[in-house]
């Protein structure tokens, strides 16, 4: 019993300080982030009543690194800040170009949907209507003056007809009226001649 004792109590120890390099292993001093040294600071220090005693080494190099990562960070801020001026400047201009490309599209979309017709913009369809109207008042227009010109042109050729009706009719009165006009004046030579003699 008492090997069992002692071989339960090298073992206990063994453990006990494996756990406690483990634990020095993973707080280390040199090698390790701000928060495991002030760990390491804390646990590896003594007590003294209700205070800790630090070595002052120790309070140095964390000073040293707490400010050395303080510095680090500020640059890491400025430096953000720039990216971040540089990519709110970028969105701006991307932002201005966005609503250019929108007012592009826009106008694309109206010119594509629009005719400009006599300085009027019309849609499309308005437009074809307008041009179908403009055909058949045309057509219509064209249709009254050909009936027009018809019209005209037969009462042209009628009262040409008539005109060469009248004029032949002229000509047959005017020869009619210098034959007797003729017969006339023979007849009063005649006349003339027999009182003379």
């Amino acid at each position: 019993m008492k090997q069992f004792f002692f071989f339960l109590t090298t073992l206990f120890i063994g453990v006990f300080s494996c756990f406690s390099q483990e634990e020095e292993n993973k707080l280390s001093f040199t090698n390790s982030t701000v928060n495991e040294k002030f760990d390491y600071v804390l646990t590896q220090s003594n007590s003294y009543q209700e205070f800790k005693v630090v070595k002052k080494t120790w309070l140095q190099t964390l000073k040293k690194q707490v400010l050395d990562s303080v510095v680090k960070q500020k640059t890491e801020i400025k430096t953000l800040t720039k990216t971040i001026e540089t990519q709110k400047g970028n969105i701006i201009t991307l932002d201005a170009k966005i609503v250019e490309l929108n007012n592009s599209i826009s106008q694309i979309s109206t010119d594509k949907e629009n005719i400009s017709f006599l300085g009027a913009d019309l849609k499309k369809a308005d437009f074809k209507n307008l041009f179908w109207v403009i055909i058949a008042i045309l057509t219509i227009l064209l249709g009254f003056f050909i009936y027009r010109f018809k019209n005209s042109n037969s009462v042209t050729q009628l009262v040409k007809t008539q005109l060469a009706d009248i004029e032949k009719e002229f000509d047959e009165h005017r020869k009619v009226a210098l034959e007797r006009e003729q017969k006339v004046m023979r007849k009063l030579q005649d006349e003339l001649n027999k009182n003379k003699n």
